[in-house]
């Protein structure tokens, strides 16, 4: 399987993986009984930082990342920093043109910008 179908792969596993931990979220909250305003407001907050830290769950990999492997590293190999991985993330905010450079050029404008790659994943040991 191709890295390309990798990660379209890894980011249909985090685009529910973060579902799921929302509707756990909402599910809490309301049981709670919580104003519905300051819900909406914790709420958007909590689903802003799964999505813009889903890169730091498993050392420079998402949860699909890692189930399949892949990782993010600088395009000279080193270790992404966190500012890198950020400026990776926001770009997500235009979501389609993200996936059209994917299908066009292998690469994201996210990957582009932070200068990162996503490999696959040796295994030490």
């Amino acid at each position: 399987m191709g890295i390309n179908v990798k990660r379209m792969i890894a980011a249909i596993i985090d685009f529910f993986a973060i579902a799921m931990a929302a509707m756990i979220f909402v599910g809490v909250f309301t049981a709670l009984k919580i104003d519905r305003t300051v819900l909406d407001i914790v709420y958007s907050a909590f689903l802003a930082l799964l999505v813009l830290f889903k890169d730091f769950v498993f050392k420079n990999a998402s949860f699909g990342k890692k189930l399949l492997q892949l990782k993010i590293v600088k395009t000279d190999g080193t270790k992404p920093r966190f500012i890198d991985l950020l400026l990776r993330t926001l770009t997500l905010v235009i979501f389609p043109v993200e996936i059209i450079l994917v299908l066009v050029r292998n690469k994201r404008l996210g990957d582009a910008l932070a200068k990162t790659a996503v490999v696959e994943a040796v295994k030490q040991g």
